[in-house]
Protein backbone atom coordinates (compact mmCIF):
# COMPACT_ATOMS: atom_id res chain seq x y z
CA UNK A 1 0.00 0.00 0.00
CA UNK A 2 2.91 2.34 1.12
CA UNK A 3 4.49 1.53 -2.70
CA UNK A 4 1.09 2.59 -4.31
CA UNK A 5 0.75 6.06 -2.27
CA UNK A 6 4.52 6.79 -3.28
CA UNK A 7 3.76 6.14 -7.05
CA UNK A 8 0.81 8.13 -7.10
CA UNK A 9 2.35 11.33 -5.63
CA UNK A 10 5.11 11.24 -8.40
CA UNK A 11 2.62 10.61 -11.18
CA UNK A 12 1.24 14.43 -12.48
CA UNK A 13 -1.96 15.48 -13.48
CA UNK A 14 -0.86 16.40 -16.94
CA UNK A 15 0.19 12.16 -17.16
CA UNK A 16 -3.23 11.16 -16.70
CA UNK A 17 -4.97 13.18 -19.32
CA UNK A 18 -5.32 12.85 -22.98
CA UNK A 19 -3.70 15.05 -25.69
CA UNK A 20 -5.07 17.90 -27.77
CA UNK A 21 -4.98 17.52 -31.38
CA UNK A 22 -5.78 20.13 -34.00
CA UNK A 23 -8.60 19.07 -36.12
CA UNK A 24 -8.09 21.20 -39.83
CA UNK A 25 -10.97 21.82 -42.25
CA UNK A 26 -14.30 22.81 -42.46
CA UNK A 27 -17.84 21.07 -43.80
CA UNK A 28 -18.72 17.77 -44.97
CA UNK A 29 -17.81 15.21 -47.75
CA UNK A 30 -18.75 16.12 -50.75
CA UNK A 31 -18.77 11.76 -51.58
CA UNK A 32 -18.68 8.89 -49.09
CA UNK A 33 -17.51 5.66 -50.10
CA UNK A 34 -19.06 2.40 -48.52
CA UNK A 35 -17.28 -0.96 -48.60
CA UNK A 36 -18.92 -3.56 -47.81
CA UNK A 37 -16.94 -6.03 -46.27
CA UNK A 38 -16.41 -9.70 -44.74
CA UNK A 39 -13.85 -11.26 -44.06
CA UNK A 40 -14.43 -13.86 -45.31
CA UNK A 41 -15.37 -12.24 -49.04
CA UNK A 42 -12.90 -13.02 -51.69
CA UNK A 43 -13.99 -10.00 -53.90
CA UNK A 44 -13.24 -7.61 -50.44
CA UNK A 45 -10.23 -9.11 -50.44
CA UNK A 46 -9.43 -8.06 -53.87
CA UNK A 47 -10.80 -4.91 -53.57
CA UNK A 48 -8.30 -3.66 -50.28
CA UNK A 49 -5.30 -3.09 -52.58
CA UNK A 50 -7.65 -0.36 -55.10
CA UNK A 51 -8.96 0.82 -52.47
CA UNK A 52 -6.20 1.72 -49.75
CA UNK A 53 -4.77 3.42 -53.50
CA UNK A 54 -7.94 5.25 -53.70
CA UNK A 55 -8.16 6.52 -50.38
CA UNK A 56 -4.11 7.62 -50.44
CA UNK A 57 -4.44 9.28 -54.19
CA UNK A 58 -7.73 11.77 -52.72
CA UNK A 59 -6.59 11.96 -49.30
CA UNK A 60 -6.66 15.99 -50.09
CA UNK A 61 -10.15 15.44 -51.19
CA UNK A 62 -13.84 15.93 -49.38
CA UNK A 63 -14.06 12.22 -49.50
CA UNK A 64 -14.85 9.91 -46.61
CA UNK A 65 -14.05 6.21 -46.73
CA UNK A 66 -15.81 4.14 -44.75
CA UNK A 67 -15.97 0.40 -44.01
CA UNK A 68 -18.98 -1.90 -42.93
CA UNK A 69 -17.65 -5.09 -41.91
CA UNK A 70 -20.40 -8.01 -42.17
CA UNK A 71 -18.05 -10.61 -41.42
CA UNK A 72 -19.71 -12.00 -38.14
CA UNK A 73 -23.12 -10.69 -36.21
CA UNK A 74 -21.19 -8.46 -33.96
CA UNK A 75 -19.61 -6.23 -36.59
CA UNK A 76 -23.00 -6.74 -38.53
CA UNK A 77 -24.77 -5.05 -36.31
CA UNK A 78 -22.06 -2.19 -35.06
CA UNK A 79 -22.18 -1.59 -39.11
CA UNK A 80 -25.85 -1.36 -38.83
CA UNK A 81 -25.78 1.02 -36.10
CA UNK A 82 -23.00 3.13 -37.82
CA UNK A 83 -25.26 2.85 -41.40
CA UNK A 84 -28.46 4.03 -39.48
CA UNK A 85 -26.23 6.97 -37.46
CA UNK A 86 -25.05 8.55 -40.98
CA UNK A 87 -28.29 8.15 -42.46
CA UNK A 88 -27.57 5.91 -45.25
CA UNK A 89 -29.24 2.26 -43.77
CA UNK A 90 -31.62 2.12 -46.24
CA UNK A 91 -28.69 2.54 -49.04
CA UNK A 92 -27.16 -0.30 -47.18
CA UNK A 93 -29.83 -2.75 -46.91
CA UNK A 94 -30.75 -2.09 -51.18
CA UNK A 95 -27.01 -3.17 -51.67
CA UNK A 96 -26.41 -5.72 -48.51
CA UNK A 97 -23.71 -8.04 -50.48
CA UNK A 98 -20.19 -8.09 -49.86
CA UNK A 99 -17.70 -7.21 -52.41
CA UNK A 100 -19.83 -4.10 -53.55
CA UNK A 101 -17.76 -0.69 -52.78
CA UNK A 102 -21.21 2.50 -52.65
CA UNK A 103 -20.20 5.73 -53.54
CA UNK A 104 -23.15 8.01 -52.53
CA UNK A 105 -23.98 11.73 -52.29
CA UNK A 106 -24.29 12.62 -48.57
CA UNK A 107 -26.40 15.71 -50.04
CA UNK A 108 -28.88 13.82 -51.50
CA UNK A 109 -28.41 10.87 -50.10
CA UNK A 110 -28.47 8.96 -53.14
CA UNK A 111 -26.27 6.47 -54.71
CA UNK A 112 -24.00 7.90 -57.75
CA UNK A 113 -22.12 4.04 -58.48
CA UNK A 114 -21.96 0.61 -57.54
CA UNK A 115 -18.19 -0.78 -58.26
CA UNK A 116 -17.07 -4.45 -57.80
CA UNK A 117 -13.83 -5.78 -58.12
CA UNK A 118 -13.94 -6.04 -61.59
CA UNK A 119 -14.20 -2.21 -62.20
CA UNK A 120 -10.38 -0.45 -62.11
CA UNK A 121 -9.28 2.02 -60.07
CA UNK A 122 -9.19 4.86 -62.20
CA UNK A 123 -13.05 4.18 -63.35
CA UNK A 124 -13.41 4.69 -59.60
CA UNK A 125 -11.47 7.61 -59.40
CA UNK A 126 -13.02 9.37 -61.98
CA UNK A 127 -16.39 9.02 -60.77
CA UNK A 128 -15.47 9.74 -56.88
CA UNK A 129 -13.80 13.16 -58.53
CA UNK A 130 -16.25 14.21 -60.56
CA UNK A 131 -18.59 14.12 -56.97
CA UNK A 132 -15.76 15.75 -55.32
CA UNK A 133 -15.23 18.67 -58.08
CA UNK A 134 -19.32 19.25 -57.36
Amino acid sequence: MKKIIQLAGVLSLNSLTAGTVKIDGDGGPAAVVVKMHADWCPSCKALEPTLAELKSELKDEPVLFLTLDITNPVNTEQSRLLAESLGIENLVKKNNKTGLVLVYDPKTMKTKHVFTKSDDMDTMKDSIMEMADG
